[in-house]
Order: C-alpha cells, then sequence, then structure tokens
C-alpha cells in the first residue's frame, strides 16, 4: 500500500513539472502545488500509519496539516494568496454561526462582529482560559478551573467581543473538541457569560435558556 501511493505521489510530482514547462502561465499555480505535495504526502502517510480517531479528525487535520500548508503557501503561493491567507488565520480553521433556533448554519468572515460588521482588530477583543492566537488583543480568563490558577473548564470555548457595538458571541473551536455540538456546549458555558457580562458586553443573541 505504501508503495503505490509513493509511486502516485512521484506521478503527480513527475507531471507538475510537465505542465510546468507546457503551459508557462500557469507556472505560479503549478510552482505552489509542487511545494504543496511533500506536505499532502507526509500528510497522508501519517494517516494511514497512525489513523486518528473519527471525532479527532478535524483536530488531527488543523494540529498536524494546516499549519504546513500555510508556511507553504505563505513561502511559494501567490501574492494575493498569501495575503488571504495571512489576513484570515486559516490555522484557527473557518468560522460558521449557527441558530439556535432552527439549526442553520453559514459561514461568516473572522475578526468581523457579527452585530454591527466592525472589523479592526484593536476593537474586537477575545477572552480565553488559554489565551489569545497571534495578533488577537484580549485577556485570558482566570479562576473558572478547580484549582483555578491550572484548569480551564472551557478550553474550547471563547468570549469574541465587540467594543463598538458592546455585544459578544460565545465561539465553539471544534478543532479544539471534536466531539462539541455548539448548541450544547454553549448552554454549559454560563462562567463565560457571567465574565462577558462583567465586562460590561451583551450577548448578541441569548440562546435558548435566554442566557
Amino acid at each position: 500500500m505504501a508503495q503505490v501511493m509513493t509511486d502516485t505521489w512521484e506521478r503527480r510530482r513527475v507531471r507538475t513539472e510537465v505542465l510546468r514547462g507546457r503551459y508557462p502561465f500557469a507556472a505560479e499555480m503549478l510552482d505552489l502545488n509542487a511545494a504543496l505535495l511533500p506536505v499532502q504526502e507526509a500528510a497522508f502517510l501519517d494517516a494511514i500509519t497512525a489513523p486518528p480517531e473519527p471525532q479527532r479528525i478535524s483536530a488531527y487535520v488543523a494540529d498536524q496539516v494546516v499549519p504546513g500548508v500555510i508556511e507553504v503557501t505563505m513561502a511559494s503561493g501567490p501574492e494575493r494568496l498569501q495575503a488571504a491567507v495571512a489576513a484570515e488565520d486559516l490555522a484557527s480553521g473557518g468560522r460558521r454561526l449557527v441558530r439556535a433556533r432552527c439549526h442553520g448554519d453559514w459561514g461568516y468572515p473572522r475578526m468581523t462582529c457579527t452585530s454591527c460588521g466592525e472589523q479592526s482588530g484593536s476593537r474586537l477583543p477575545v477572552y480565553s482560559e488559554v489565551g489569545t492566537a497571534a495578533g488577537e488583543r484580549g485577556g485570558v480568563v482566570r479562576g473558572l478551573g478547580i484549582p483555578a490558577e491550572t484548569d480551564a473548564l472551557f478550553p474550547h470555548t471563547r468570549i469574541e467581543a465587540c467594543e463598538t457595538c458592546g455585544r459578544y458571541l460565545l465561539n465553539i473551536d471544534l478543532a479544539g473538541d471534536g466531539q462539541a455540538v455548539p448548541l450544547v456546549d454553549e448552554l454549559s458555558a454560563l462562567p463565560l457569560d457571567l465574565y462577558a457580562r462583567d465586562l460590561g458586553f451583551t450577548k448578541i443573541t441569548p440562546n435558548l435558556m435566554g442566557f
């Protein structure tokens, strides 16, 4: 099996080089494809050798695959793609909003207030028990766990607030906990709601329990 797949990746490398010479106008994208092939091959072979548990696939990809893809894209990708990757922070995954009442969901840009549309990072603080990502401002939520200084009760949940309109929502990170169900996990995170209220923020839309 491993030998078959090795041959498959080698065929892709050879074909990429052939097409690069045949179609100069596509060289930029083919160069990126060539740079990504080792990342893709390594991720595939690692997953075959030590398959992640089904409920951990999203976390596995976020932790083991996406960083390599981002690194290669930032080094070898077209300038516009590099800019898009840098702005979107793909290492943190996509963002989707979920309606509590009808269960509908849709994609929404990261680092954009879902209430007023504010996009300035300096106005969008994030509060989490495990800290913030690079480029984000906010603070670390302390005192919820037992013992208070070390244990995180909600390591996959964070407060995303907006200082322009004074609203906030709770973000459930499925890469942090592949078994999370956002509508249910959000109900259990009442301490984070209280923390946000103490900071003076108001929830954009209360959950089914009115919080």
